[in-house]
C-alpha cells in the first residue's frame, strides 16, 4: 500500500460500511503503509478517517470529537476516535432494537389475552394422570382436523 493509494481509498465515496467496519478497514489500510508514511500521516489520521466516512457518520463523529481544550478543531487522540465509533455503534444497535420491538408489537393482535381453564383441585392420594386431561397425539389432531 502506498501513500497515494491509501489517500485514494480515503477519498473514494460510498464505501457503505458501518462505523465499526469503517474503523477496522481504515486501520487495516493505514497499517499497510510504510513506517515513515504512517508517521507523516499520524497527525492527520483523525481528519483522514473523517474524510473516509459518509457525510452522516462524519457529522456524528465531528460532534463527538470536538476538542474541548482548544477553541476550534477536533481531537487528534486516536483512542477518542475509537471510543466515539464505539458509542455510535452502541446507539445504532439500540435504535435497531427499538425499531424491531415496535415492528413486532405492531404485528401482534390488539387482544392477546389467553383464557386459561381453572385447574381442578387435586385430592391427596389421587394419581395425577386421572386429574390432568389427556393431550391428543399429532395423528389424532390431524384426523380431527380432517373430519
Amino acid at each position: 500500500m502506498t501513500k497515494r493509494s491509501f489517500l485514494e481509498w480515503v477519498e473514494r465515496p460510498n464505501k457503505n460500511l458501518l462505523a465499526t467496519e469503517l474503523l477496522r478497514e481504515f486501520e487495516r489500510q493505514f497499517s499497510q503503509l510504510t513506517w515513515i508514511e504512517r508517521m507523516t500521516l499520524q497527525s492527520d489520521k483523525t481528519m483522514l478517517f473523517l474524510r473516509s466516512a459518509n457525510p452522516e457518520l462524519q457529522e456524528k463523529l465531528e460532534l463527538l470529537l470536538e476538542d474541548k481544550e482548544a477553541n476550534e478543531g477536533l481531537t487528534t487522540n486516536w483512542k477518542d476516535v475509537e471510543d466515539a465509533v464505539g458509542l455510535i455503534a452502541k446507539r445504532e444497535q439500540r435504535r435497531e432494537k427499538i425499531i424491531i420491538r415496535r415492528f413486532v408489537s405492531a404485528l401482534k393482535p390488539a387482544h392477546t389475552h389467553v383464557l386459561v381453564a381453572p385447574m381442578p383441585i387435586v385430592q391427596l392420594g389421587v394419581p395425577i394422570a386421572q386429574v390432568l386431561p389427556t393431550i391428543p397425539k399429532k395423528d389424532e389432531i390431524a384426523l380431527e382436523e380432517i373430519m
